[in-house]
């Protein structure tokens, strides 16, 4: 989260290493930004996840200042 409220999102891509028998870090990099939703609580991003075709999920985060996230809730967008 910037100081604008703007929330960035990043990306990690791992990959199994035979020889260590575990993941290591790949490759990192930012994937979106959102701006906040301006809410008397504080600040809001609704941030939208495609999980298939038939089924998306609408994550909502919330800070209730400038500083840090306070809490995550996840909700459904589409109930099969």
């Amino acid at each position: 989260m910037t100081r604008d409220g703007t929330l960035v999102l990043g990306e990690q891509i791992q990959t199994f290493d035979p020889g260590a028998r575990r993941y290591v870090f790949t490759k990192g990099e930012i994937a979106r930004s959102y701006r906040p939703v301006d809410t008397p609580e504080g600040w809001l991003w609704l941030v939208e996840v495609v999980v298939s075709r038939e089924m998306r999920v609408t994550l909502e985060l919330r800070a209730l200042g400038p500083w840090p996230v306070d809490g995550v809730t996840v909700t459904t967008g589409h109930v099969p």
